[in-house]
């Protein structure tokens, strides 16, 4: 259930993989440990998947959502072209373990790493984006060294400053040169505007994935006069699903956490008539450790159990009927639980099961997803991916 996996990094076994398959093993868990709700997020999966297919775009997901290699291959097995990492360490993880079409969605910026992307491009399907001249030049000698040809995408700034080419003359040119490379093959662009995905005004939203559509077809058109053809140019985020396909820029879709969701997603509004396509299937179980006030206990899920930027974990399993109470991060192991209505449950040792704020980096904290349904524990699956780079 646990084997080793990535380069050099072996993954412990999960304390409650006894209680796999036996009834109410939900219940059970020592804590705090991830929840996933395989009804939920199965439904996630086949929803994005339709989605995608409906509006004639490819779906590549963003693997640093889950770090998981049994999540990517479910995510392969219904129609998606492929799977997106942030370093060449995830994508060393994925393509062993026989992922097709890699792309590495952060420029390789030291020898070392592209050394790396080199060795893994002459054996497995995985493409990087390039951002600069020296960069392209860098990678170019050592893949000709090699005598490798790497895929590689050209990497459009829409907006964030993060990483990418800001200038579109520049971006064209960069593309040409991409193009005109033998150590290349350039497989299109990448243009992910990052800075909108949790842009709490939707109609600001709406309007930055138009420009950035237009952005995208000045490179495009451009690159087309000087004889270069990009034919897809992958991008998009969860909080821009039901924008940036439908304003013409991206042909394939880079988006992750729908499979999870999160209480900083929930925050935003993801379609015109604010419908929620995707349900929550991430949580975290705690367990109560200490009750000495009435209005008051602490759980075992503090700071290192959950991160969030603007949102805190919200209760959604475990609490009585007429029982209301809400979450707050306390210390680094500790949560406080605020009790304002009922809460004679609410004693050492009763589990509760918290919604994540932030779905990627809170999953980031463990090794294992817990996989339920209804009140049962039916798998438990490593984070293969996590803590490489």
């Amino acid at each position: 259930m646990t084997p080793p996996t990535g380069p050099g990094r072996q993954i412990r076994p999960s304390p409650n993989a006894g209680l796999v398959g036996q009834s109410g093993g939900r219940n059970q868990l020592s804590t705090p440990c991830l929840i996933l709700d395989i009804d939920a997020f199965e439904r996630n999966v086949a929803r994005m998947a339709a989605h995608c297919a409906d509006l004639g775009i490819a779906l590549r997901p963003h693997g640093k959502a889950h770090k998981c290699v049994e999540i990517a291959r479910r995510q392969v097995a219904a129609g998606a072209v492929g799977l997106c990492v942030v370093n060449i360490g995830e994508a060393e993880v994925f393509a062993a373990a026989g992922i097709p079409g890699i792309l590495i969605t952060s420029p390789l910026s030291t020898e070392a790493k592209m050394n790396r992307f080199v060795q893994l491009a002459a054996e497995a399907d995985v493409t990087t984006v390039v951002d600069n001249p020296d960069g392209a030049k860098a990678l170019a000698a050592m893949a000709q060294a090699a005598g490798v040809q790497v895929p590689v995408m050209l990497d459009l700034d829409l907006g964030r400053a993060r990483t990418g080419v800001a200038d579109v003359a520049k971006a064209i040119e960069l593309g040409k040169e991409l193009a005109a490379n033998p150590a290349f093959d350039l497989r299109g662009m990448q243009a992910y505007a990052g800075h909108l995905s949790h842009e709490p005004d939707h109609a600001a939203r709406r309007s930055g994935a138009v420009f950035a559509a237009v952005k995208i077809r000045d490179v495009v058109d451009g690159l087309a006069a000087q004889g270069v053809a990009i034919e897809t140019v992958s991008g998009g985020s969860t909080g821009t699903c039901f924008m940036e396909p439908q304003a013409g820029g991206i042909t394939e879709a880079q988006f992750g956490s729908y499979i999870f969701m999160d209480a900083e997603y929930d925050e935003i509004q993801l379609t015109e008539r604010d419908e929620r396509p995707f349900e929550p299937s991430l949580f975290v179980a705690v367990s109560v450790v200490h009750r000495s006030l009435l209005n008051q206990a602490t759980a075992d899920g503090g700071y290192k159990h959950f991160l969030s930027k603007s949102a805190a974990p919200r209760i959604v399993r475990g609490l009585a009927d007429g029982t209301t109470a809400t979450y707050a991060l306390w210390s680094d192991e500790h949560g406080r639980i605020d009790i304002e209505a009922g809460g004679d449950e609410l004693a050492p040792g009763h589990g509760l099961e918290c919604y994540v704020p932030h779905c990627d980096p809170t999953l980031n904290l463990y090794d294992h997803l817990h996989v339920v349904r209804g009140g049962d524990l039916i798998d438990i699956w490593p984070i293969d991916a996590r803590g490489v780079y």
